[in-house]
């Protein structure tokens, strides 16, 4: 675009060549969508191998070679968030994630996926905060945080392993949890808490 004199303005819609500008070319599909697609997550497990990992609404699927494989079926879900939970006491290495059911988990390190064990709550949000797995979302408790035992995110029972929950009536529903080192954030419609460990 010139207005008036010999300097461009404006380069829309291309990229620096020989002699000026080319256009940027289309999008390429490297693989077919997935139908239903609710969120998804890259990670790089603890020996190198990197995951992709999409979530539609009724599974699980991972990107592997040329094509999705779907890992876990029959799920009834809406939009997929993701964690990644790294023990290096116990050599776990999990990308988790959450639909509004009962988490599911990837092991990064063999490719195996299951549900979450040790009867977690539903769920809609997730973080990790230092040892522990933090979950939120339930759809019969939509004002409450739930953190697993420390250093292991199959551990569920309450009082156990450090493993607990916490009401938050103030605030309106949880829209969404960020974990930072210790210490993790609850974000809800009118405040946010913060829940350190001590």
């Amino acid at each position: 675009v010139q207005n008036d004199h010999n300097g461009l303005i404006v380069a829309s819609g291309v990229f620096p060549g020989s002699n000026g500008y080319r256009a940027v070319g289309g999008f390429q599909a490297a693989t077919a969508a997935l139908t239903g697609f609710g969120g998804g997550a890259a990670f790089v497990g603890a020996d190198g191998t990197s995951a992709l990992l999409a979530g539609t609404a009724t599974a699980l699927f991972r990107y592997s070679g040329s094509a999705w494989t779907s890992l876990i079926g029959s799920l009834t879900a809406t939009r997929w968030r993701f964690a990644q939970f790294v023990s290096q006491v116990t050599g776990l290495d999990l990308a988790i994630g959450v639909y509004g059911g009962v988490p599911v988990k990837v092991n990064l390190l063999t490719g195996a996926a299951a549900v979450l064990g040790g009867s977690p709550p539903e769920a809609r949000f997730i973080c990790v905060a230092g040892d522990f797995v933090v979950l939120a979302g339930d759809t019969a408790a939509n004002s409450t945080i739930t953190w697993s035992g420390q250093e292991n995110p199959e551990s569920w029972t309450s009082g156990t392993n450090l493993s607990g929950f916490q009401p938050l009536p103030d605030g309106g529903a949880i829209t969404g949890l960020i974990g930072i080192d210790n210490y993790f954030l609850t974000f809800k419609r009118g405040l946010i808490y913060r829940s350190t460990f001590i």
